[in-house]
């Protein structure tokens, strides 16, 4: 027995001795060879993190910024993607409102007027397509959009176009810029996201930062921990259950 408890020893200490060797080495050569393009700060700001067009919002964490305008986007007076200079909140015109992230956004697009909003707004008079789409939005803040946006006048039909692929995941993600919920005694607990927050330690490490960036592409260990969790227990997992009633909250708005 005593051993095998050395053995063990022995080789926690060479990995430990491994991984030290490693980070030095990955510390002293960035700065040359580039390994890491953006190695992390010590603390997160949103003016570090964010484009121009996106301002922070204490309640929905971020959106995108009123009258912004350069070569490729364009944003009104409302905070909305759109040609349109009218107020929304003000025009009587039969509306549809369009809710969900990057895809609603179209952030891949740089010509705005091929963006399917837009496109749809030139083709038809009858209704005002409104693209509410921010990127890198969650179910919690396109649910918390909403209740802002219901306010619109004349509003006939909400869209919401969902990305399974990663909006269920940030709904629970703390310590970033997005706001956040938990669920407690069945009932959804909503948290506002951060301007600045700590970056933890382990997320500092240029090891940890080189695996991020080539494999990891974000998923942190919180992810990772819910994504291992839905695997497991399915609708019955924390993340599926806190979806489905945001999903439920944004229906019966």
């Amino acid at each position: 027995m005593k051993k095998i408890v050395t053995n063990i020893c022995l080789i926690l200490s060479a990995l430990i001795f491994i991984f030290v060797i490693l980070e030095i080495i990955f510390f002293l050569l960035n700065p040359s060879l580039k390994i890491i393009k953006n190695p992390s700060k010590k603390y997160n700001t949103f003016k570090d993190k964010y484009p121009k067009y996106m301002t922070y919002n204490e309640d929905l964490g971020w959106m995108l910024k009123p009258n912004f305008k350069n070569e490729n986007i364009s944003i009104n007076k409302n905070g909305f993607r759109s040609f349109f200079e009218e107020d929304f909140y003000t025009s009587n015109q039969p509306k549809i409102l369009m809710l969900g992230d990057s895809m609603v956004f179209g952030n891949l697009l740089n010509q705005q007027d091929l963006i399917f909003s837009e496109r749809l707004n030139k083709e038809q008079v009858k209704y005002s397509f409104i693209n509410t789409g921010v990127s890198g939005w969650s179910t919690v803040q396109e649910y918390l959009g909403l209740t802002k946006f219901i306010k619109i006048p004349n509003i006939k039909k909400i869209i919401l176009f969902h990305t399974v692929s990663n909006d269920m995941w940030t709904n629970l993600k703390n310590n970033s810029f997005f706001p956040y919920v938990e669920l407690t005694d069945d009932r959804l607990v909503f948290f506002k996201g951060k301007k600045e927050f700590k970056i933890p330690y382990y997320k500092t490490l240029m090891i940890y930062q080189f695996i991020d960036e080539k494999f990891l592409k974000g998923r942190d260990l919180q992810y990772i921990y819910n994504k291992v969790d839905f695997w497991i227990r399915g609708e019955k997992s924390n993340v599926w259950k806190i979806h489905l009633k945001l999903l439920e909250k944004i229906n019966y708005i």
